[in-house]
């Protein structure tokens, strides 16, 4: 408790991964150059504000690292810059306790190489403090920095006024989840260290952003609205000025396309129906097969392992029996292990599709046509 209570009266910054550039506070110690800054800095809140002067860190560090620009609105804390000592040639390295920034000529090339600056964590915020004064052994970033021409920015939630703005901030920094998929991750646990994210606040206030929608759909093609133009038909001119299009020269060609066998399947579930049917079934599992161009689908009960194994192993034996036996399967990101295993079982290798790109996997068209077909009957 002797060293933190020693570490709050001495002047330090915050060693902040999401600041592009040093930002500091005028009472806070720093070597004056009376050059004129740039810099203008937006709050989460919207508003702006405008640096005054640059200076520098009493730490000999290489530049960009020491340059600072200096904010007379800025009130709480300074903030360093993790990326401008990454370009300045220096590896930071975050412990429970500590902040370490290395060279990294030192750092890759010694074993035995010592700090060239050094910080603590505070208990109390959890963010590493680094003394802006030599020789002194690390408090909360609150602003958001950029550069008229930079583009430079700190991002930080604390001082955004309403819950709505915090999700709305917290959702795209999640990289624009859909509702279901981030609320089962929020339940699951995966985002207990984002502040004032929960459950109830995010079904309450969830943006529905066009990237999140973007991310969901699928691809078009390319060329379909080509503004080349067309090259004139062959044509005739009449003596009364009638214009004759001649037919075209009939050919004899030939074309020939090769294509390589495949030999890859594509699998997904539906969506749940919104009632069962006789024999309990709420989901339909959908094969697509690429070679020999077939779609075909078996009902499920659940998507528990056990019931779409029994599915996918009644899907196998309908391709075998016709003598189709694909070596590749490609399915959800989201498989359960029980269903890889199988796969490995019909002597296939599987791949999953990234997160958040459904629309790779060629069963989600798939499961249209089978939808559209249904609907015929």
């Amino acid at each position: 408790m002797e060293k933190i209570n020693q570490a709050i009266e001495i002047p330090t910054a915050v060693f902040d991964s999401g600041a592009t550039s040093n930002c500091g506070r005028p009472a806070d110690p720093f070597v004056p150059t009376n050059q004129k800054s740039t810099k203008v800095f937006h709050l989460p809140t919207g508003h702006t504000t405008t640096a005054s002067v640059q200076a520098k860190l009493h730490h000999l560090v290489r530049e960009p690292a020491r340059t600072v620009d200096i904010v007379p609105d800025l009130h709480h804390n300074s903030l360093l810059s993790a990326s401008k000592f990454a370009d300045a040639g220096y590896v930071t390295v975050l412990t429970a306790d500590e902040v370490l920034i290395y060279d990294d000529k030192d750092y890759f090339q010694r074993i035995d190489c010592k700090a060239v600056l050094r910080g603590w964590r505070d208990p109390t915020s959890g963010l590493w403090r680094v003394p802006l004064e030599p020789h002194v052994a690390p408090h909360k970033s609150e602003y958001v920095l950029l550069d008229k021409k930079t583009e430079e920015s700190i991002a930080n939630v604390y001082d955004l006024p309403t819950t709505e703005q915090v999700i709305r901030y917290l959702h795209a920094c999640a990289g624009f989840p859909s509702k279901p998929t981030w609320l089962k991750a929020i339940k699951r646990g995966n985002y207990a260290s984002w502040p004032h994210l929960s459950e109830e606040a995010v079904r309450k206030h969830f943006p529905e952003s066009d990237e999140t929608h973007q991310g969901h759909m699928r691809n078009v093609k390319q060329g379909i609205r080509s503004t080349k133009i067309a090259p004139p038909p062959d044509t005739i001119t009449l003596d009364d000025g009638t214009i004759l299009t001649l037919p075209l020269k009939k050919e004899r060609d030939v074309f020939v396309s090769v294509r390589d066998a495949k030999e890859t399947m594509y699998t997904d579930q539906t969506g749940a129906f919104p009632t069962r049917s006789r024999k309990g079934s709420r989901y339909v599992m959908i094969l697509c097969d690429i070679d020999s161009n077939i779609i075909i689908s078996e009902a499920i009960k659940n998507r528990t392992a056990g019931e779409m194994i029994r599915a996918y192993r009644i899907l196998m034996r309908r391709l075998n029996a016709a003598g189709i036996k694909p070596l590749k399967h490609v399915l959800d990101n989201k498989a359960l292990a029980e269903f890889k295993e199988e796969i490995k079982q019909h002597n296939m290798t599987y791949e999953l599709v990234p997160k958040g790109m459904h629309r790779q996997n060629i069963v989600e068209k798939a499961i249209q046509t089978w939808r559209f077909k249904r609907s015929l009957k």
